[in-house]
Parts: structure tokens; C-alpha cells; sequence
């Protein structure tokens, strides 16, 4: 069965990834790709060419994996009316914007296009992470009262009222950094 054959190459693909075997993950992506493609199986090309920018994002192509998720990635969930996988995808546009340095487009998509669809969805694990992704953007920015604000006030009680205890002390620590940063500009 083809399909089957598909799903157990993106399976390897992740595998792969996992145990830092890229190029090994990358092949097993495209050939994912492109037997999910050639079945007609949009959505699962998409997750297929999701996982190979992703690939791309950690070899440090990152130009290559934007291409990717905006070209052949967010048209898809677009199309499907998938919303929650559009806002992910976005969500991983906007990161590799903030790591090209664009963080205005970076910033609007988090806050026009990201941030919406988790609070439609009454998503708040992906609300919290979206609106931390927006406190690092604005402590870039030098806005640091602004991020350390969101920080304290928004994303860390979610973390710690769904019991998340990595993500609360990830976002321990990026309140240590703003606020070590912050003590620094001002002397």
C-alpha cells in the first residue's frame, strides 16, 4: 500500500530527526512528500514538506525552509480551512523571520494572525508559547518592560495553571535574562 509506505517514510523522517541523522531524515521526508503527493493526499504532502523545512531550519537553510512553509506548506491549510495548522505553520514562518532579523513581519504575524486563531480556539498552551515567542520579540526590541510585563503576568500563570513544569521554568529563565538585561541598561 502506498499511503502506508508514505506514512512509515515520514515516520523515519522523524525518527531520523531525532537522533540528528538529517540528511537520512531529510530523504526520508521526500519520498514521504512525494508519494503522499502523487496519492492526492494534500494535507499529509503538507505535513510531509512541513517536516522537510524543518529539516532545512536546522541545517541552517533557513531561506530554503521559509520557501517551503510559505509556498508549499500554508497554501494547503489555506485551502483545507485548516486554521489551527495555519496558525502553527505561521507560527514557524515567524520564527525564522525573527532569526533573519525581520521582526516587524515577525511581531504582526504573532499578534494579527497567531494569536487570534489560539483564543478562538480557546487554545491557551499555544497562546501562552505564541505570546512568549512576542515577549522575546519585544526584549529584541528593547522594549523589555513590555516583555517582561507578558511575561509575568500573561505567560507564566498559563504554564503554571497547567501544571507545564518545563514550561514554567523556561519561562523563569527568560524572566531572569530580560531582567538581568534590564538592570544592565540602566546601570
Amino acid at each position: 500500500d502506498p499511503l502506508a509506505a508514505a506514512h512509515l517514510q515520514l515516520e523515519a523522517a522523524q525518527a531520523h530527526q531525532r537522533l540528528g541523522q538529517l540528511p537520512e531524515s531529510e530523504a526520508a521526508a521526500r519520498a514521504a512528500a512525494r508519494a503522499f503527493q502523487l496519492a492526492g493526499n494534500a494535507l499529509l504532502a503538507a505535513l510531509a514538506q512541513g517536516q522537510i523545512a524543518n529539516i532545512l531550519r536546522l541545517r541552517g537553510q533557513t531561506n530554503e525552509a521559509l520557501h517551503i512553509l510559505q509556498d508549499d506548506v500554508l497554501p494547503v491549510f489555506e485551502r483545507m480551512g485548516n486554521v489551527r495548522s495555519k496558525a502553527v505553520t505561521l507560527g514557524k514562518i515567524a520564527n525564522i523571520l525573527q532569526s533573519l532579523g525581520q521582526m516587524d513581519e515577525a511581531l504582526r504575524i504573532c499578534q494579527e494572525e497567531q494569536l487570534p486563531v489560539y483564543e478562538r480556539l480557546d487554545d491557551v498552551r499555544e497562546k501562552a508559547n505564541t505570546m512568549s515567542q512576542i515577549a522575546d520579540i519585544l526584549r529584541i526590541r528593547g522594549l523589555t518592560e513590555d516583555a517582561l510585563h507578558m511575561l509575568q503576568d500573561d505567560v507564566l500563570p498559563t504554564f503554571e495553571r497547567l501544571g507545564d513544569v518545563r514550561s514554567k521554568a523556561v519561562i523563569k529563565g527568560k524572566i531572569a535574562e530580560v531582567t538581568s538585561s534590564e538592570g544592565a541598561y540602566r546601570g
